[in-house]
């Protein structure tokens, strides 16, 4: 079975963060947009223990 594009778009979305969410917006039964979310974790014990932080 072949994959369409936008099965493909959402594997990709999915794929492409470590933690976050993908949010697939659906208007009259068909997938007009696809929001994808990224967090980044910093480290605790880094910061409890009064380190520097990483800087994006």
């Amino acid at each position: 079975m072949e994959k369409d594009a936008v099965t493909e778009d959402i594997e990709r979305a999915i794929k492409g963060i470590r933690f976050g969410s993908v949010q697939i917006i659906i208007q009259d039964a068909r997938v007009v947009q696809i929001d994808k979310t990224e967090k980044i974790r910093l480290d605790s014990m880094n910061a409890k223990k009064g380190g520097d932080a990483p800087r994006y």
